[in-house]
């Protein structure tokens, strides 16, 4: 599965990450932040609320990856 990536801000610093959302399990949301949890234990707090970081997630996801060019031989 190629992996599909959706930017979102960092909670203490506002710099902006590309998180795999391949690889997320589950979300914890705090007052106006939101955890984002992956299957290797390691975690990232993001801005915004968990509906609207669901919401980003799922625009990301429906998103058509581009198809790669075959090279000419």
């Amino acid at each position: 599965m190629m992996p599909t990536f959706c930017c979102f801000e960092r909670g203490r610093d506002f710099h902006p990450v590309d998180v795999n959302i391949n690889r997320i399990r589950y979300l914890e949301s705090q007052e106006r932040t939101t955890s984002i949890h992956f299957g290797d234990g390691e975690c990232i707090v993001v801005c915004g609320n968990a509906l609207s970081v669901c919401m980003r997630i799922q625009d990301a996801s429906e998103r058509k990856q581009p198809r790669l060019r075959k090279q000419p031989a």
